[in-house]
């Protein structure tokens, strides 16, 4: 079979044509879709309650009936219906940043400045009455206890971020620029993700496709990470530092905020689809999209909480009970209530 040189030279050509085509094609922005408007939202505060000191974190029991939060090295937990806490854990440090709850509601985590991510087991034989607080002893025994108080030290920097997988394994980031996943059980890390160029912000586990981790760095970028081999599948840009992410709730698409721009990615095909923009960004601004993915929270400067249309990019409402900067904002699982804490010792309950 003979063929012709200029035919094949042709195909050629055009095969790398149609591939640069391909590089360079973009998502539509969905906002460029006609779509039916979202009314104003009535959400109302049903719940504010205060602690001491400036709250930076909180997080969610798997069944929505309760939550933690963390102020000035202290984790208290809540029961949304209740005015006082459950009980509470003195952390090793007042510096302590982040906390996590753990998906079987026997282990919570926290960490910060001190470099080291502690976890805790706050199983009922470790609470003998409400209250009481919780001893941060490391007992020594025969036989290991699985789940039993642990503190995990590998990490060379700051931990800013720390989330159950599961009930085995905890995701970290750290200002060391790296993410750690924990195994539990073993209390060392079975995970390393090497690659930021600056403090790792964020981290954020794909619940829908268990082997996705994504995190956001102070270097200007996010990167997806597959759990099989450690490595970055893709890296996102920015202009500025990426201080907070949340997945899409079915997975294949998640949002960040850096500057005064929310950003929402589809996952398929690692494009822009829209763009959320805050007037004044806060001191660390914070992201959230509710159950069905139709509205995205963000917070800014003026301790408001912004309500977008992710598929019109409008804001469709605000509101705030805040007087200083909104440190975290936290869905619940069941998708009923929005939680808000900040620097002015509040605790809000949104629904």
């Amino acid at each position: 079979m003979s063929y012709d040189l200029k035919e094949i030279d042709n195909s050629i050509r055009n095969i790398d044509l149609l591939k640069e085509k391909i590089k360079k094609k973009t998502t539509p922005m969905l906002s460029s879709y006609n779509v039916d408007p979202i009314g104003q939202l009535k959400i109302q505060n049903v719940r504010s309650l205060s602690t001491i000191g400036k709250i930076y974190d909180c997080s969610w029991s798997s069944n929505s009936q309760n939550f933690i939060t963390l102020a000035s090295g202290v984790m208290y937990c809540y029961d949304p219906l209740k005015t006082d806490y459950l009980w509470k854990i003195n952390c090793f440090s007042s510096k302590t940043i982040t906390c996590s709850y753990g998906t079987k509601g026997r282990l919570v985590a926290c960490g910060g400045i001190e470099c080291s991510v502690n976890i805790f087991n706050i199983e009922s034989s470790s609470i003998p009455n409400n209250k009481n607080k919780i001893k941060n002893l490391f007992r020594k025994k025969k036989k290991k206890n699985f789940g039993s108080n642990f503190n995990f030290t590998e990490h060379q920097g700051w931990i800013s971020s720390c989330l159950f997988i599961d009930e085995t394994s905890l995701a970290s980031s750290s200002g060391d620029t790296t993410c750690h996943i924990i195994d539990i059980e073993k209390q060392k890390s079975k995970n390393h993700f090497v690659g930021h160029e600056q403090d790792v912000v964020c981290v954020e586990y794909n619940s829908k496709k268990p082997n996705n981790l994504i995190s956001g760095s102070s270097d200007g970028s996010a990167r997806l990470w597959d759990i099989r081999t450690n490595s970055a599948v893709h890296t996102f840009l920015y202009e500025n530092e990426v201080d907070d992410i949340s997945f899409f709730p079915d997975g294949n698409a998640f949002a960040s905020i850096n500057s005064n721009v929310g950003s929402m990615y589809d996952l398929r095909t690692n494009k822009l689809i829209n763009q959320y923009r805050v007037d004044d960004v806060t001191i660390t601004p914070n992201i959230a999209f509710s159950s069905s993915g139709r509205i995205l929270f963000i917070s800014n400067a003026d301790n408001n909480i912004i309500c977008f249309d992710t598929l019109t990019t409008k804001k469709i409402s605000s509101f705030t009970n805040h007087t200083e900067n909104i440190s975290t904002l936290r869905l619940s699982p069941n998708g009923y209530a929005l939680l808000s804490v900040g620097w002015d010792s509040k605790v809000n309950l949104w629904a």
